[in-house]
């Protein structure tokens, strides 16, 4: 039902966007196009913890279908839908989503130019890191899949800190090609979910980012975040981080790392005078590395690199700890401007201070994977 709603949802946006050409071929075409991530994955082996085979199996990482309009010399709109499954979830079904919805303003100031988006608007922090290191064709980065190294409890990762894209509003000052600042307002509960007041999540988020480019190919940004979760008692429920990213990014490498601190605290319901919140500390780590060597060789070899650390925190009377850690590698070949291909091994642990018998996360062995790895653009 869900397939037949997105083909019928794709078909429909192309007969939208073929009619308003040729209604007013004065006003410029919608722009279509889209991307997909592709694997074939293989566990060479798995913790102890775990039992069964070991997966072998092809994917569909991510679809993406994205529609662009300029409506005059300032307005402009974005839609973009979002089709794949929540792997490791309990749905694998193929699910679409509506990943971008806004309209934009882009006002030119001079030296300046000030860019207002209204609607589900992408998240600034994610977005940067994403920009600087050509990454999200092989993994997430790890601000936004921080579920696979923070964990929600003493037992079980899964923390996320972050969403890809939220509803919201979003305004961006950019000085000089050299300054920007970021400021975003949005639900908190990201684009796969709706701000319903029955989730017991009434606050909203708040970030801020400043990027500064001081020479071509170099970035570095800060940014903050702070995600109410209980709007009338905003000072013992929220979701926090603050961090930033160093980056050299030219067409030859890409290389950088980012650092991000955060804190979760929860003041359960009721809330009673002598109540304490409970609170979580998070640090992340992660550094990747992207090399194309067409420039230097002549030939368009893909080389990758990533290694990341998670380490989660908890305030309970036994001071749990939990670390995990990813380390990765790939070797690749660019066949054309749209289609490319690695093959990429990835190892990566998870293992808390206590002892064996008292969590399901100490594991004596490295969890293995084999991928090949495509992304096609069009």
């Amino acid at each position: 039902m869900r397939s037949k709603l997105f083909f019928g949802a794709l078909a429909l946006m192309f007969a939208v966007s073929s009619a308003a050409f040729a209604a007013d071929s004065n006003q410029s075409a919608t722009q279509v196009s889209g991307k997909m991530y592709i694997q074939w994955m293989k566990q060479m082996s798995t913790p102890a913890a775990d039992e069964g085979e070991h997966q072998n199996s092809f994917q569909l990482q991510r679809a993406y279908l994205q529609f662009k309009h300029q409506l005059d010399q300032i307005w402009s709109v974005k839609v973009t839908l979002d089709a794949g499954n929540d792997a490791g979830g309990s749905d694998t079904r193929y699910l679409v989503y509506v990943k971008n919805a806004y309209v934009q303003a882009k006002v030119g100031m001079g030296a300046a130019n000030l860019t207002l988006q209204f609607g589900m608007v992408g998240t600034a922090a994610i977005g940067i890191i994403d920009k600087v290191s050509d990454y999200r064709w092989l993994n997430s980065n790890y601000l936004d899949a921080a579920k696979k190294l923070l964990a929600k409890s003493t037992t079980a990762l899964g923390q996320s800190i972050d969403t890809s894209a939220d509803m919201g509003v979003s305004a961006e000052l950019q000085i000089a090609s050299m300054v920007t600042l970021t400021a975003q307002v949005t639900n908190g509960e990201g684009y796969k979910k709706t701000d319903e007041e029955a989730s017991g999540d009434d606050g909203k988020a708040y970030l801020g980012m400043l990027t500064i480019q001081p020479v071509p190919g170099l970035y570095i940004a800060g940014y903050m975040r702070n995600q109410v979760t209980d709007d009338g008692h905003d000072s013992d429920n929220y979701i926090r981080y603050y961090g930033g990213t160093i980056a050299y990014s030219t067409d030859l490498i890409k290389v950088g790392a980012s650092y991000i601190v955060g804190k979760k605290s929860t003041r359960a319901w009721p809330y009673e005078d002598a109540q304490v919140a409970s609170e979580t500390d998070y640090t992340i780590m992660d550094a990747f590395l992207n090399v194309n060597l067409q420039s230097v060789a002549g030939v368009p070899v893909l080389i990758a690199g990533r290694y990341a650390r998670g380490v989660t925190e908890f305030d309970d009377t036994a001071g749990t700890e939990v670390t995990t850690t990813l380390w990765a590698a790939g070797l690749g070949y660019k066949f054309s401007k749209n289609v490319r291909f690695m093959a990429y091994y990835e190892v990566y642990s998870a293992e808390t201070n206590l002892t064996p018998s008292s969590t399901t996360l100490d594991y004596s062995d490295d969890e293995e994977n084999f991928y090949v790895k495509c992304e096609v653009t069009f």
